[in-house]
């Protein structure tokens, strides 16, 4: 019987095209989601169904365990796109479980959990979710607000960060004890191919600049818009569109001259690698000295935020309007997404990472 790689979950995308990758370079693969919510990302198989009502889902997740579960076999390698998958009750009971019927556990670290609000609690980009994201300052991603967590990671194989700005936060991972490997960094994975057939659909008017909106904290939303009412000359410039389906969202990707992806996370994510790959350059935001290593190169626009509003709008306008000036070819751009991004090329690493 050969190995199996079964991705649970997904993240922007993340486990999409990482899943398509592997499966291009012969690996048997099945993958389990539900499009991440409102993003509507081209979906693998269902675990539960998102849209039944808020107190059957957990009975639902239950019941998409239970039946996962008894597909799953011995010698399969279990994918966690994040460990937040259930419902925060059951999560780590549901994902325990699952873990005992696979061969192997292998999680991908590009968001948020316990080890990475540990590592940001005190910068800006932990304080604007928390006020804006969470409504309050109890982070929902702190473990001790689900049950049980411990029993998962002591689970866990393998940590694979994606981006050199998770790799603090991935060695939380590494509980005595446990044998768990955290794996060399590895970029975000986008089939630059499949995506090639957007930049000749139609889509909405170009914009010059276009703010991928997400989630309000980690994005930086709230931050941008306090920005933009200091100096409302960027009003004219930026175009914050409303939550829109994932093809839409695509067309409107390449249809726009820079992508301002985000603004507190010391790099851009999985919006922004999708930018590249369809020739838009990316602007984002960095609270260090200089950017996370990993984030440079041709159409990567970075700019300082320090947290004072009328100097970060002025550097933010600025960056913007000199890039819009000297911006180059479209080709350039989606040469370092191949470079950078390609699908094939990342799950090349992945296995080499966790074989």
């Amino acid at each position: 019987m050969n190995m199996r790689y079964v991705f649970v979950g997904d993240f922007s995308g993340l486990s999409l095209f990482l899943s398509r990758g592997l499966e291009a370079l012969g690996q048997e693969v099945v993958l389990y989601s539900n499009g991440d919510g409102w993003k509507g990302i081209p979906r693998g198989r269902s675990i539960w169904n998102n849209d039944v009502r808020p107190v059957l889902r957990p009975l639902k997740q239950v019941v998409g365990a239970w039946q996962l579960r008894h597909a799953l076999r011995e010698d399969d390698v279990l994918v966690l796109a994040t460990e937040f998958i259930f419902n925060r009750h059951i999560d780590a009971a549901l994902l325990s479980w699952l873990a005992a019927s696979a061969g192997r556990v292998v999680l991908l670290h590009a968001g948020c959990s316990d080890g990475f609000h540990a590592a940001r609690e005190s910068t800006m980009l932990c304080r604007e979710c928390k006020r804006h994201d969470l409504n309050g300052g109890d982070c929902v991603f702190v473990n001790g607000r689900w049950s049980g967590m411990t029993s998962l990671f002591d689970r866990l194989d393998t940590v694979v960060p994606f981006t050199e700005a998770y790799v603090p936060s991935a060695r939380d991972y590494q509980r005595p004890g446990t044998g768990t490997v955290v794996t060399a960094p590895i970029h975000f994975p986008i089939d630059v191919a499949h995506l090639e057939q957007y930049l000749h659909r139609e889509g909405p008017p170009p914009h010059r600049v276009l703010h991928g909106m997400n989630r309000l904290g980690f994005k930086g939303t709230m931050y941008l818009r306090e920005l933009m009412a200091a100096r409302p000359s960027l009003t004219g410039l930026i175009h914050l569109p409303q939550r829109m389906p994932f093809d839409q969202f695509l067309r409107t990707l390449g249809g726009t001259e820079i992508v301002l992806d985000q603004l507190l996370a010391d790099g851009y994510g999985m919006t922004g690698a999708l930018a590249l790959a369809l020739g838009t350059s990316v602007a984002y935001g960095h609270l260090e000295e200089s950017p996370t290593a990993g984030f440079d190169g041709t159409g990567c626009v970075p700019f300082r935020v320090t947290g004072e509003a009328s100097a970060d709008a002025r550097t933010l306008e600025e960056t913007l309007v000199r890039h819009l000036d000297t911006r180059p070819h479209p080709d350039d751009v989606r040469a370092l997404a191949w470079q950078r991004h390609d699908h094939l090329k990342v799950a090349a690493q992945f296995l080499e990472h966790v074989k």
